[in-house]
């Protein structure tokens, strides 16, 4: 029994000692090929690090601009008055419309006279007789055949007739009813056969509004107020493209106190009355001059800090300039932030870091004919 077992020791021994030389050859395969792989990636991240980025660039030199505050408001009435009537009684006739033009002094409604005429001339009548009376005192006390004190009442009495007097006359002329200044009639109130009582609280006949010229209220803050005078001249965009010519009529004196601003008044003139009231519009007021550079929106990157910039390029390096917009146009941005002369990365600027190697190809621009 004892050379069966030994026969099989003998196999099962030199089987293990096949695997493990089977293994080791297969280990020492796997980790010079892991060896071989690391090499390769180490070169290959050694090459990435001494490549350098080709990028687009262009020289941007610094220019003297005036820049505009642009603030929006609403086109204004320079004027809107709710005509009243100051008698009473019932409408004669109504000679306006809406939307109707007039003219300073026209008439635009007119009361029946009523019984006013009579009471004209019994007013007229009553001041003769007051009058009559008063130059007979006059006498008398001059005579000494009445006292001083008659005399004086006689003058009062004459007094209150002419009073009366004056107020039936402009009873008559409060029946016509004008337009204190040239305008448009928003709106009628009244029509003809209408009445107006003494217990009428509504006595309104029309509303009339003067859209020439025409205002806009905007509101700046300290540093822009000190730069602002009367009659500076701005610029006024219309929602639809429109620009008109403004001017600063008045400049409040008082701040806000919630928002610490002052409210300025924009002038805009507006003789046919082509631009209507409550009209979005945005006021550009001229500032002083500043140095600015003029960018391609597109230029512009962010750090991973989140600050707008721009990518420039200095002696084969990339680096990041942080910038202040300004001013904007539709296709250009006004900044500061950037050395007067500078060359900045037009394209790959994503790509790049500050201290990142980079040849740049300079590019020839027409920022203004892009």
């Amino acid at each position: 029994m004892k050379p069966i077992f030994s026969k099989i020791h003998a196999r099962i021994l030199g089987s293990v000692l096949f695997l493990l030389v089977l293994g080791g050859i297969i280990w020492g395969t796997m980790v010079k090929d892991n060896q071989n792989e690391n090499k390769i990636v180490v070169e290959s991240l050694l090459k990435k690090t001494t490549n350098t980025n080709t990028v687009k660039s262009f020289v941007s030199k610094a220019q003297d601009k005036i820049l505009f505050l642009k603030l929006s408001g609403l086109t204004e009435a320079s004027q809107t008055l709710d005509i009243e009537t100051r008698v009473s009684g019932a409408i004669k006739k109504v000679l306006v419309s809406e939307g109707d033009q007039v003219k300073k002094g026209a008439l635009l409604a007119e009361l029946k006279v009523e019984d006013r005429l009579e009471k004209l001339e019994s007013a007229k009548s009553f001041v003769k007789l007051r009058e009559m009376q008063h130059e007979a005192a006059k006498r008398l006390v001059a005579k000494g055949f009445t006292s001083p004190i008659s005399f004086a009442d006689t003058k009062k009495n004459l007094s209150e007739a002419q009073l009366a007097l004056v107020q039936a006359q402009l009873e008559l002329s409060y029946l016509k009813i004008r337009a204190p200044f040239s305008g448009i009639v928003n709106a009628v109130y009244v029509d003809t056969g209408s009445i107006i009582s003494d217990m009428t609280t509504d006595r309104r006949i029309c509303s009339l509004i003067n859209m020439h010229p025409l205002y806009l209220t905007i509101y700046v803050t300290e540093k822009v107020y000190e730069q602002l005078k009367n009659g500076n001249a701005v610029g006024v965009r219309l929602a639809d493209g429109r620009v008109l010519e403004g001017k600063i009529d008045s400049i409040s004196l008082v701040a806000d106190p919630k928002t610490r601003t002052f409210p300025v008044s924009v002038l805009v003139p507006n003789p046919k009355h082509t631009f209507p009231i409550g009209m979005t519009a945005v006021v550009e007021v001229p500032l002083k001059r500043q140095r600015v550079h003029q960018l391609n929106p597109s230029w512009v990157t962010l750090s991973k800090e989140g600050v707008m910039g721009v990518m420039a390029v200095e002696n084969g390096l990339a680096v990041f300039y942080p910038v202040t917009v300004l001013d904007s146009s539709p296709s250009h941005l006004y900044v500061s932030g950037l050395p007067d002369q500078v060359e900045i990365i037009t394209l790959g600027q994503e790509t790049v870091a500050s201290g990142t190697k980079v040849q740049a190809q300079l590019e020839s621009l027409n920022l203004d004919g892009e």
